[in-house]
């Protein structure tokens, strides 16, 4: 059962990425229902934040910032702050306001002590330096955004 998840939040980003939408939140339904009967949560706020995505993309923006939103409450529960990162990333991004997008994406991006070349930090750090054009320390270490993959990005 485990496998079956996994695969089935991995096929439900493919769908996201290929623009089946609405494909994905079938097979995203499957995958919590398995998480249901295993009890498996690892990624229970990954999913709902694809969930967010996939909503977004077919222009159910309410739909959408619940999923983000839940995606951020369910990390921070678990204390998971990859998972955290990615929410935040792209809740800030997909409303659109530099404001919101610094505010959720700081705090967090600033709690990682390793691992900050790896492609999601490399990325949210990319981010933060737009958004805080004045600030040196984010700046100095920023050299190339990486491919975060499956973000909605307006």
């Amino acid at each position: 059962m485990a496998q079956r998840w996994r695969r089935l939040l991995t096929l439900t980003e493919v769908y996201g990425k290929l623009g089946r939408a609405e494909e994905g939140l079938d097979r995203l339904a499957e995958a919590f229902a398995v998480m249901e009967s295993t009890h498996e949560r690892w990624a229970e706020s990954e999913a709902h934040r694809i969930r967010g995505t996939l909503l977004a993309v077919l222009g159910d923006q309410a739909g959408a910032e619940k999923s983000y939103r839940q995606a951020l409450v369910i990390a921070e529960r678990q204390k998971a702050i990859f998972w955290s990162l990615r929410a935040a990333l792209d809740l800030g991004l997909w409303r659109g306001k530099a404001g919101d997008a610094r505010s959720l994406l700081s705090p967090i991006y600033e709690s990682f002590k390793e691992g900050l070349d790896t492609p999601f930090l490399v990325d949210a750090k990319s981010v933060l330096a737009e958004l805080y054009p004045e600030s040196s320390r984010i700046r100095e270490s920023c050299c190339v955004a990486g491919d975060f993959g499956f973000v909605f990005r307006g």
